[in-house]
Order: structure tokens, then C-alpha cells, then sequence
């Protein structure tokens, strides 16, 4: 959990791609959660994040995410949550 963190940009995130083990991720409390295309983001960052901020990452959209079908803020904000 990096819960409260003051961690506001999405760049900050990049480092935790390096943990392979990491499958459960909490960031609420940050204003980066409040970010457009911050929960898309980290679905594509983080390959292996199960969990994200207490809601499952669904398969069908790590798909759409990782096929570019989903803003990963790059584009238009269409699904999984987008600025919370």
C-alpha cells in the first residue's frame, strides 16, 4: 500500500515495473488517483497488478489496455474507471 503518499504524477509510478511480484496496489489518498486515465496508467504499467485500489483489474480490460483500445492517456478516456 502507498496510501497517502502525496505521489502526483504518473511518471512516479514508473519504478514499481520493476517489481514483478507486485499484484495488489493501493494508492488511494494520492492526487495522482485523481488524474484523467490514471487508473488505465497503471494497468498498463504494471503488468502484473491484480488489484488495484481495492477493485480487480479485469483480464478483458488489461487487453483493451494493453491493445490501445483504452486511454492510457494518450487518447480519449473510454472505460475502466478513468479519474476517480
Amino acid at each position: 500500500m502507498l496510501t497517502n503518499n502525496n505521489i502526483t504524477e504518473l511518471g512516479d509510478l514508473d519504478a514499481l515495473a520493476k517489481c514483478p511480484k507486485l499484484e495488489y496496489l493501493s494508492l488511494i489518498g494520492n492526487p495522482i488517483t485523481h488524474k484523467q486515465y490514471y487508473r488505465q496508467y497503471v494497468i498498463y504499467k504494471l503488468k502484473n497488478v491484480r488489484v488495484l485500489d481495492y477493485r480487480r483489474v479485469r483480464k478483458v480490460v488489461r487487453k483493451l489496455v494493453d491493445n490501445g483500445l483504452l486511454a492510457r492517456g494518450d487518447g480519449p478516456n473510454s472505460g475502466e474507471g478513468g479519474s476517480r
